[in-house]
């Protein structure tokens, strides 16, 4: 169970958002605020080791994030990405 960021005045309005959220889940358009909390280096990190890659190319992409993604945008959390940000990289 997750709780909101946002204090409601009444009962009636926190039940209304809630039921709006509900909806937004059951269309699959909601999106976890948290989600992008995790920073490059560790997204990277997990999408590398959940994959069935083979060996060579594992090490090729865990050679890139230690070497060009790491240094400049691995800490940088995802929900800080933007397309000008991954550009001027």
């Amino acid at each position: 169970m997750r709780t909101d960021d946002q204090t409601y005045q009444t009962k009636t309005a926190a039940e209304a958002r809630l039921i709006d959220i509900e909806a937004d889940v059951r269309r699959r358009d909601w999106v976890d605020p948290d989600a992008g909390r995790v920073s490059v280096k560790e997204y990277a990190e997990t999408w590398i080791a959940e994959r069935d890659l083979e060996d060579r190319t594992r090490e090729l992409y865990t050679g890139y994030l230690r070497n060009h993604i790491g240094p400049t945008l691995g800490s940088a959390m995802l929900c800080e990405l933007s397309a000008p940000r991954v550009c001027s990289w």
